[in-house]
């Protein structure tokens, strides 16, 4: 589990949004999936964390 205490949030957001903008769908699917590390369709609360690991 990832201590979100130790990142701010404003970091993790950026991230976050910086991810969404650069995501697309591979499929031709009309909602845009997120991976990070190859990982396909990660859900927010995984992306989050996994992101605040990858910034910790």
């Amino acid at each position: 589990m990832v201590n979100f205490a130790a990142i701010s949030w404003e970091r993790l957001a950026a991230e976050l949004a910086e991810r969404a903008v650069r995501a697309r769908p591979e499929d031709g699917a009309t909602r845009v999936r997120m991976a990070v590390d190859g990982a396909p369709g990660a859900g927010g609360a995984e992306l989050a964390e996994r992101v605040a690991g990858e910034l910790l």
